[in-house]
């Protein structure tokens, strides 16, 4: 049913929102008090965040074309932000320190996890769950799988077909697991991105995987160089939207 639908994609909006706070302020944010509590003890972080998602609301109010909104707007706030720390001097350690950047990264390659894995570490008794863990988490990710899928066939007319769709995403993410990637599924939001830039055909979806495959494969962290309010407060805008 609709309702359900609607009731769903507003709570998944949501919690992009508050996963956007959480990446922006660098913070768990469990209630309404902790956020404030994070607001003042990072107040320019915060504003940074706040003020681009106020910014991409307000190009998009304006119509400027979505297919250009993102990349320009996220080229123009890493210039802003780069520009006069360069030319202050700041560095990138003390940037980190007062929460604008993330902790470093070291680079990992696509099977690294598999060499630094200490079996003497493994817990092997929490690869048994409870039956009764498995059968509600199971139940859990199938809902919302069929829901995400139904939200998809919903906002673009696609067809789709639920049972196939489960079981290739079943499929793919054993793969991914294997080799130690992280798993993913069906985004209602993303479909809805492309859909707004007035893309039609898998193209974008070939390209993000082959972006993601070099990123992948390169092992290069770009949380080093990305600011937290930036990537924040692109979540939050895509959740509001």
């Amino acid at each position: 049913p609709f309702p359900i639908i609607a009731g769903f994609l507003g709570m998944v909006g949501a919690s992009i929102v508050r996963g956007g706070l959480v990446v922006a302020l660098g913070q768990n944010l469990a209630s309404i008090a902790d956020l404030g509590s994070a607001a003042i003890s990072v107040p320019y972080e915060f504003g940074a965040a706040l003020g681009l998602v106020f910014v991409l609301l307000v190009l998009r109010r304006v119509r400027v074309p979505t297919n250009v909104l993102f990349m320009s707007t996220m080229a123009a706030a890493l210039l802003l932000f780069y520009a006069p720390t360069t030319f202050l001097r700041i560095a990138r350690s003390e940037l980190r320190v007062r929460g604008f950047l993330f902790p470093i990264s070291e680079p990992v390659g696509p099977l690294d996890i598999w060499w630094r894995l200490d079996m003497s570490r493994v817990t092997w008794s929490a690869l048994v769950p409870a039956s009764g863990e498995v059968f509600g988490t199971l139940t859990i990710l199938t809902i919302s799988l069929v829901l995400r899928v139904s939200a998809i066939d919903s906002a673009a007319q696609a067809n789709l077909d639920p049972d196939r769709e489960i079981r290739l995403t079943g499929l793919v993410n054993l793969a991914i697991g294997a080799t130690g990637g992280v798993i993913g599924s069906h985004s209602p939001g993303l479909v809805a991105l492309n859909r707004e830039i007035g893309s039609d055909s898998p193209a974008t979806g070939v390209m993000q995987a082959g972006l993601l495959g070099l990123l992948w494969v390169s092992a290069y962290p770009l949380t080093n160089v990305l600011p937290r309010f930036l990537l924040g407060g692109v979540l939050m805008s895509i959740g509001v939207v």
